[in-house]
């Protein structure tokens, strides 16, 4: 089963992976969008992606409820 996504649809539009493409990703939680991208623009040995995410480890957060703290581990994993 394929999904449609405009997102997906709009950024393969503007973007080409031919090309020189510098990502930077803010809130990466477990990091699908991040493989998304490696994996349909970054086919130019000159690009790159950042990826960066503060997952809060303090008690006193807003988003408690939806970080158990796992997302950090699940995002590194090779």
């Amino acid at each position: 089963m394929v999904f449609y996504s405009e997102i997906k649809q709009k950024l393969s539009n503007f973007l080409d992976k031919t090309k020189q493409n510098n990502i930077l990703e803010i809130g990466c939680y477990e990091g699908m969008s991040s493989v998304f991208f490696a994996d349909n623009f970054l086919d130019n040995e000159n690009s790159t992606m950042d990826c960066v995410d503060p997952y809060l480890h303090s008690e006193d957060n807003d988003h408690k409820t939806l970080l158990q703290n796992n997302e950090e581990a699940n995002f590194n994993i090779p």
